[in-house]
């Protein structure tokens, strides 16, 4: 599961606003979707991964980046900003 949380809860994502996230993983190891826009970014705020091909003994890792654009709700300015993405995990 990939989430939007912010450590201010005054700010809230804007896909609308334009928004992209690109996941890499390392292999074998694959994630679908492996691109997020504004458009297919679910409005829960959490999108739902697939992987496969985990890997057992050596960490499962998952890089990318997201540019994104948050929103004060109660100042309703706005900005974009870029976050490194990174999942590390252990197989099963």
């Amino acid at each position: 599961m990939l989430k939007f949380n912010s450590r201010n809860p005054r700010l809230e994502l804007n896909p609308k606003a334009g928004m992209i996230i690109q996941l890499n993983a390392t292999e074998p190891l694959q994630v679908q979707p492996s691109v997020f826009t504004g458009s297919t970014w679910p409005a829960s705020n959490e999108a739902e991964l697939t992987l496969s091909g985990i890997q057992v003994g050596p960490p499962n890792e998952i890089l990318g980046e997201a540019a994104y654009t948050v929103c004060d709700i109660q100042s309703k300015e706005c900005r974009k900003t870029k976050s490194p993405v990174s999942l590390i995990f252990e197989g099963p």
